[in-house]
């Protein structure tokens, strides 16, 4: 069965940088180290219109392994989509060194776009995320 897919684009007004460093728990974290790093943006709904939530709040969390192309567990989402009150809560897996690079230029991050199935039952599962530095609101 073929879900549908909608292409939620939200215009970014904020952001907001998490990371943690420490020593591993031997009994959950491999290594002897534990790092973990999140990029918070929130913004307002642009796409889709009308739209019952109309803020967004989306976190980028970095992750040092993903599933390896042609790995035995094909990847069926980056994430997953909630939606509560008025807001459209995402949560996201990049690969730690991307997330590097977006915090690097967080301030100027204009646009995220979610590509991910259609809320159901206002759940939904993220299957591509597209950031922009530029957003002319006519383009999306």
């Amino acid at each position: 069965m073929v879900e549908p897919i909608t292409h939620y684009v939200v215009a970014v007004t904020s952001w907001e940088l998490s990371w943690l460093f420490s020593i591993a728990d031997p009994k959950h974290d491999p290594g002897p180290y534990r790092e973990h790093s999140s990029l918070t943006v929130k913004g307002d709904v642009h796409r889709p219109t009308p739209f019952r939530y109309p803020h967004a709040e989306i976190i980028l969390s970095g992750r040092t392994r993903l599933p390896e192309p042609g790995a035995a567990e094909v990847p069926q989402s980056l994430g997953y989509l909630d939606a509560r009150e008025e807001t459209l809560h995402a949560y996201v897996t990049v690969p730690t060194e991307r997330l590097t690079l977006l915090a690097a230029v967080a301030d100027r991050i204009r646009l995220v776009c979610l590509t991910s199935t259609t809320l159901f039952r206002r759940r939904g599962h993220v299957r591509g995320i597209h950031v922009d530095t530029a957003f002319d609101p006519e383009d999306w």
